[in-house]
C-alpha cells in the first residue's frame, strides 16, 4: 500500500519538475528572442538614421519603408522570421516596429495546460484506485490471517461492490464456520482437560498411600520396627516407581495446560495508541449496532516494547466479556501510564460479582454467578491473565457495586 502511494508521489514530483523545467526553458527562449529583436531594431535604426537629411515627411516615410524592405529578407535569414518586424510605422521623424506575436506564450499555455490536466487525471485515477480497490483490499488483507488465528470477533462489513461483495460474503461464512468449529474444539478440550484432571487427582490419592506403605516397609512397621534388607530394597523400588508415576501425572497435566494455551510472546516496538485504535476499529461499528456506548480515554502517546498481538488478545477477551456480561449501559476503555507500567483498563456496566467470587475469576473453566444462560467455557480470563504474566505483568479484577461496574486492569511493563 505504501509503495502505491510512493509511486503516486514520485510521479507527482516528476510532473512538477517537468512543469518547472518547461517554464524555465521557455522563459530563457523568450529572453533570447527579446535580445535578438533588440539587435534587429538597432540595426534597422542605424540604417534609418542615415536619412535624417530628407526634407519632406512623405519622402522620409518612403525611404524608411524602402530600406526596411531591402533588409527584411536578409534579416529573416540571419535572425529568423519571428524576430524580424512585420511592419514599420513612421510617425513624424520617429518609427515603430511591429513584431509578430510570440508563439512561446501560446506554447507555454498549451504545455502547462497539458501537464496540469495530466496531473489532474492521474490524481483522479489514483483516488478512484485508492478508494475503490486499494483501501478496501487493505482493510481485507489482514482479516484472513487474523481469522486463521481466531482473533476476529466482528465480521467484515457488507459491501455491494461486485469486486469484493462476494468475497466478503464468503469470508463471513467462513468466519461463522470456523467460530462454530472453534467452539466444538474448545468443548472437546474442556472435556478432555476435566477427564485428565480427574484421572490425575484419582491417581494421586492411591499413589500417596503407596508411598506410605513403602515408608512402613522401610521402617519395619509390620515387623516390630526391625526391617530386613529385602524390605528396605523393596521399599526403595516402590518409592522410585511412585515418583515416576507422579512425574508422569505432573507432565500430563502440564502438557494439557500448554495444549489449551500454546503462547510464547513476541516482543516488538509500537505506539501505545495503536491499542486504542485496535479497539475502536474492531468494536466501534459492532457496538453502534448493539446500541452500547463506547468511551475511550487515552493518556499521552509513546513507544512501548511488548507483544502487540498478546495485548490485543487480552483486550479482545475483556471487550467480549464486557459485551456478553454487561447490561448495555456502556463500556469504558482507558489507557494510562504509571511509572514504567502501562495500565489497560476496561469497565462495563452490568451484573457485579460478589467479593467472594473474585478470587476464582481467573481459574480455568470457572464461571461466575452472572454467567447463567450466557454461552462460554470459562477459559478466556485465565488465558488473558497467563498472557499478562508472561509479559511480566498481571491482570486483576475489581467489583464496583456503587457504580454497578466490573473493572479489569492489565498491568504491563514496557
Amino acid at each position: 500500500m505504501k509503495k502505491f502511494l510512493s509511486v503516486y508521489l514520485y510521479t507527482l514530483f516528476l510532473f512538477l519538475i517537468l512543469l518547472l523545467s518547461e517554464n524555465i526553458l521557455l522563459s530563457k527562449m523568450d529572453s533570447r528572442s527579446e535580445n535578438i529583436r533588440n539587435i534587429v531594431i538597432n540595426r534597422l535604426s542605424f540604417e534609418f538614421e542615415k536619412i535624417d537629411d530628407l526634407e519632406t515627411k512623405v519622402d522620409f516615410e518612403k525611404k524608411v519603408l524602402e530600406i526596411f524592405e531591402q533588409n527584411r529578407n536578409e534579416l529573416k535569414k540571419e535572425f529568423g522570421k519571428a524576430n524580424v518586424p512585420e511592419k514599420v510605422e513612421v510617425i513624424g521623424k520617429s518609427f515603430y516596429f511591429l513584431f509578430p506575436d510570440k508563439k512561446g506564450k501560446i506554447y507555454r499555455i498549451i504545455l502547462n495546460g497539458i501537464i496540469l490536466v495530466t496531473v489532474f487525471i492521474l490524481s483522479v485515477l489514483w483516488f478512484i484506485l485508492w478508494f475503490k480497490f486499494i483501501k478496501p483490499f487493505k482493510d481485507l488483507s489482514e482479516y484472513p490471517e487474523r481469522l486463521s488465528k481466531g482473533q476476529v470477533n466482528a465480521k467484515l462489513p457488507e459491501n455491494r461492490s461486485k469486486l469484493f461483495g462476494k468475497f466478503i460474503w464468503g469470508v463471513n461464512m467462513l468466519s461463522d464456520y470456523l467460530s462454530a468449529e472453534q467452539k466444538k474444539n474448545r468443548k472437546l478440550i474442556e472435556e478432555r482437560q476435566k477427564l485428565i484432571t480427574s484421572i490425575a487427582h484419582g491417581i494421586k490419592t492411591p499413589l500417596f498411600n503407596i508411598s506410605l506403605y513403602a515408608d512402613a516397609l522401610e521402617t519395619g512397621l509390620y515387623k516390630n520396627g526391625k526391617p530386613d534388607s529385602q524390605d528396605k530394597d523393596m521399599a526403595g523400588k516402590i518409592r522410585k516407581n511412585s515418583k515416576e508415576i507422579s512425574d508422569l501425572v505432573t507432565g500430563m497435566l502440564k502438557a494439557s495446560e500448554n495444549e489449551i494455551f500454546p503462547y510464547e510472546p513476541m516482543f516488538q516496538t509500537f505506539y501505545l495508541h495503536e491499542l486504542s485504535d485496535f479497539v475502536q476499529k474492531e468494536y466501534e461499528n459492532r457496538l453502534k449496532v448493539l446500541h452500547i456506548p463506547l468511551k475511550i480515554e487515552k493518556d499521552q502517546n509513546f513507544l512501548i516494547t511488548s507483544d502487540r498481538k498478546g495485548l490485543e488478545t487480552i483486550l479482545t477477551q475483556l471487550m467480549e466479556n464486557a459485551i456478553k456480561y454487561g447490561n448495555g449501559g456502556g463500556i469504558e476503555f482507558c489507557l494510562n501510564r504509571s511509572d514504567e507500567i502501562v495500565e489497560l483498563v476496561i469497565r462495563n456496566k452490568g451484573a457485579v460479582l460478589n467479593e467472594n467470587e473474585l478470587p476464582f475469576i481467573f481459574n480455568s473453566y470457572w464461571r461466575g454467578s452472572n454467567s447463567k444462560n450466557i454461552e462460554g467455557n470459562g477459559i478466556g480470563l485465565s488465558v488473558s491473565r497467563q498472557i499478562a504474566i508472561k509479559l511480566g505483568g498481571d491482570l486483576v479484577a475489581k467489583a464496583r457495586p456503587d457504580s454497578e461496574q466490573m473493572e479489569f486492569t492489565a498491568f504491563i511493563p514496557f
